[in-house]
């Protein structure tokens, strides 16, 4: 069932437009590197879907386990996939349930979603809507300073250290055929560009705009 998804909703080997991701136009889910080949491939989706397709390596989030309200029309929450329209979600939903430590949130992949009107979506996202992926590359106004991935964020050199190594994992990726969204850029929590070149978010700004124009 996995693979006939794969073959049916993969987006095409086509280059993507650059877009301005802090715009509040699009949507962006949360993942680890780990699990980013297989959602490029086959789509995000819910606990309902994996049940569906008999997906039994789907894991649910720690967070996710706790009892939560139904979700739009009554459902429970695993039927739905929940993404958010803000970029410093990345650096306020992931805790551990056990001591409440926040996660380190620079190993986190943003997948920048289109066409998507809420933060609860039922079943699955495939990925023809996805148009691009976000590294954090920079440090916003976080209260723990005591955190050594803040360290690792303030500091220049360490900060390109931690871009360039992510941006290896990205390629690695995409160079191994695993992925048939080989083309998709790579943004920064920043607005910057990283692939397939740097940009600044100024230059981001005019791109995305003469190309609506």
């Amino acid at each position: 069932m996995v693979k006939k998804i794969e073959r049916e909703d993969a987006s095409p080997h086509e280059a993507h437009a650059i877009v301005d991701i802090k715009n509040g136009n699009f949507r962006f889910h949360w993942t680890k590197m780990k699990g980013l080949g297989r959602k490029l491939r086959t789509g995000i989706y819910s606990l309902e879907f994996a049940r569906r397709i008999r997906d039994r390596d789907y894991t649910v989030r720690a967070s996710s386990r706790f009892p939560q309200p139904p979700g739009p029309g009554g459902k429970t929450w695993e039927h739905f996939v929940f993404v958010t329209g803000n970029l410093h979600t990345a650096f306020t939903l992931r805790k551990s349930p056990r001591n409440h430590a926040r996660e380190d949130p620079t190993a986190l992949i943003g997948i920048v979603l289109t066409g998507l009107s809420q933060d609860e979506v039922p079943l699955r996202i495939a990925p023809r809507q996805f148009i691009g992926l976000v590294i954090v590359d920079r440090m916003p106004n976080y209260p723990d300073s005591r955190a050594s991935w803040v360290q690792k964020l303030n500091d220049p050199e360490q900060r390109e250290a931690h871009i360039e190594e992510m941006l290896a994992q990205i390629r690695g990726l995409y160079d191994s055929g695993m992925s048939p969204n080989s083309k998709l850029p790579v943004y920064g929590y920043s607005g910057r560009v990283y692939l397939p070149k740097r940009m600044s978010h100024e230059e981001v700004i005019e791109v995305a705009s003469n190309s609506v124009q």
